[in-house]
C-alpha cells in the first residue's frame, strides 16, 4: 500500500550512511572516502554524488541522523525516570548516553572527527545547541532555573558528560570501561547539584 514503505531514493540514502558508517567502525575518519563508500554499499560512486556533494555532507548528515537518534534515545530513558530523584535522572541518562556510544557503529570516530574539521564541527555545534534547548527545558522544569540559564547548564551539562563517556568507551577493558562510565555519572551529579543547591553567603 502506498505510503508504508520507504521511497527508493530514500532507501539508498540510508544505505550510503549505514556503509558510512561500518567504515568509520572499521577504518576511522582517515580511512573513509566516497570510493570506500561506495564499494561498502555495493554501488557505483556516481550514486554517492547523487545523494552527497562530497564526503563532508555525507558525514553531516550522518551525523545528524546520529543526533536524533542519541536524542531520541536518551529523552525516552530520562522520560522513564521522571519522578524519581535528580541523581537517578542523570544516572540513568549518562548511562542511556555510554550505551549509545558503545552500540551505533562509527560513532564515536565520528564524533570526534565532527570536533576537528570545519563543517563537521559547524554540524556537530548544531547538535549541541539542539541538545541545550531540549535539556534545558528539562533543567529549567527541574531545577527551576530560568530558560537562559538551563540552556547554559544543559550545554556545560552535555559536554563535560560527554567528556568522561568518550575516555569510558575508549578503554578496551570492560571494567575500566565501566569504572569511568561511573565517574561520568558522578560528574553530571556533581555538577547539577552544584547548580541547583544555593552558594552561602560569606560572613565578614
Amino acid at each position: 500500500m502506498p505510503g508504508r514503505t520507504q521511497p527508493r531514493g530514500a532507501r539508498r540514502r540510508d544505505a550510503l550512511l549505514d556503509a558510512t558508517a561500518r567504515l568509520l567502525d572499521a577504518r576511522g575518519y582517515d580511512g573513509v572516502n566516497t570510493n570506500a563508500i561506495a564499494a561498502e554499499a555495493g554501488v557505483a560512486v556516481g550514486t554517492v554524488y547523487h545523494h552527497f556533494p562530497d564526503k563532508q555532507a555525507l558525514l553531516g548528515a550522518l551525523l545528524e541522523r546520529y543526533g536524533a537518534r542519541l536524542f531520541a534515545t536518551v529523552a525516552a530513558t530520562v522520560a522513564a525516570a521522571q519522578g524519581r530523584p535528580l541523581d537517578d535522572l542523570v544516572d540513568a541518562g549518562v548511562r542511556a548516553f555510554a550505551a549509545f556510544y558503545l552500540r551505533e557503529p562509527g560513532y564515536a570516530q565520528l564524533w570526534l572527527s565532527a570536533q576537528l574539521t570545519g563543517p563537521l564541527r559547524e554540524a556537530g555545534e548544531q547538535w549541541g545547541a539542539r541538545f541545550g534547548d531540549e535539556f534545558g527545558a528539562l533543567f529549567s522544569e527541574t531545577l527551576g532555573l530560568p530558560k537562559a540559564r538551563a540552556r547554559e547548564v544543559a550545554l556545560a551539562f552535555v559536554h563535560a558528560v560527554s567528556a568522561v563517556v568518550t575516555v569510558a568507551v575508549a578503554r578496551p577493558d570492560k571494567r575500566a570501561r565501566a569504572s569511568m562510565i561511573r565517574e561520568a555519572v558522578r560528574v553530571g551529579q556533581g555538577y547539577l547539584r552544584a547548580v541547583h543547591s544555593p552558594r552561602p553567603r560569606s560572613r565578614r
